[in-house]
Formats: C-alpha cells, structure tokens, sequence
C-alpha cells in the first residue's frame, strides 16, 4: 500500500504559490533568480519522483501542470 500524500492539493498549491512569490522576491532583490522542477520539489520537501507521482493523480495533476507551466515560462 502506497503512503499518502505529503500535501493536499489545497496545500500544494498554496505551497506552490509559496515558491513563486519566494522567487519574486528574490529577483526583486536583484538575487539570481533559478526555478526547476528540481528546486521546486526541495522547497516543496519531497523526492522529485514524488513530484510527477502528484501528476498522476486528477485532484493534483492541474496543479502540477500549472507548476511546471510557470518554471517554463520562467
């Protein structure tokens, strides 16, 4: 039997939003801004494969896309 899930995907997504304002601030701060799915999964605090596991699952795969959406257009 699988482990549940760190986050909700209430939580991940406020999470989520969490690293993104966090990175704004940085390049704000004139900081040398790095978004990547890897980074987002340490600040998130998972494995990266636990990261596409969120993907596979319907109440969080919008979410993720959303997510990996923005590190693109980064």
């Amino acid at each position: 039997m699988a482990r549940p899930f760190k986050y909700t995907p209430e939580k991940l997504e406020a999470k989520i939003e969490e690293y993104f304002k966090k990175k704004e601030r940085e390049g704000k701060e004139k900081k040398l801004v790095f978004c990547s799915i890897r980074d987002l999964a340490s600040f998130l605090e998972i494995d990266l494969q636990t990261f596409y596991n969120y993907d596979s699952r319907p109440d969080y795969s919008n979410i993720i896309k959303k997510a990996r959406d923005r590190i693109i257009a980064v």
